[in-house]
């Protein structure tokens, strides 16, 4: 379902028309609800880029939301996993940023910028596994979400609007159900996509 579809749907179901604003905002409250909730393939993407010789921090994608793993890439193609820690324990270990070698792990310095310890001697190749928000159907029109779970929005968006409206509880009762229920379905299918081949068995 697209984004002027599903519009069209929560307006017909609640009968009432809303704004253009108002129908944006819930859509993305909805989108957020599900992906802070739920882990899905579309959250996951990976960036692969190079280290600074000499420079102990890593700056992070705009779009980085949290970190699944951190590995260094050596000029054979070997991963080397680095552990994350606590900023303190990095300054502790490795007091002078002139202590340089292979990176070993990692802090958070804020949410733009991870700490490397030791400070990398080389420009060694980095791959940064993490998860991201996807562009809303908003703006996208279309979105994995809306083609593959359309319920979830649309039974979101109407428990939104019957709090908007203002209607009976028996209403916003029903909606909350019909939410929870597409939300049982989403983290189903979430649950098959991310099986880990290596311990489920291929069905």
């Amino acid at each position: 379902m697209n984004y002027a579809d599903l519009c069209a749907n929560v307006q017909d179901t609640i009968e009432n028309t809303v704004s253009a604003e108002m129908l944006a905002l819930w859509a993305q409250q909805v989108e957020q609800k599900v992906y802070n909730l739920i882990q899905l393939p579309v959250l996951h993407k990976t960036f692969t880029g190079t280290l600074s010789s000499g420079v102990p921090q890593l700056l992070l994608p705009i779009d980085f939301l949290y970190l699944s793993s951190l590995a260094i890439i050596d000029d054979d193609g070997s991963y080397s996993f680095l552990l994350g820690k606590e900023t303190n324990y990095i300054r502790q270990v490795y007091p002078k940023v002139t202590s340089m070698g292979l990176p070993k792990v990692y802090a958070f310095v804020d949410e733009t910028a991870l700490l490397l310890g030791p400070t990398p001697d080389l420009a060694y190749g980095v791959e940064l596994e993490y998860d991201h928000y996807p562009e809303s159907i908003v703006t996208a029109s279309t979105t994995w979400l809306g083609d593959h779970m359309d319920s979830v929005l649309l039974n979101g968006m109407l428990v939104e609007a019957a709090r908007f409206l203002k209607s009976d509880q028996d209403v916003v009762g029903l909606y909350n159900k019909m939410f929870e229920e597409s939300m049982a379905g989403l983290v189903s299918l979430g649950g098959k996509l991310r099986k880990d081949e290596y311990r489920t068995p291929v069905r």
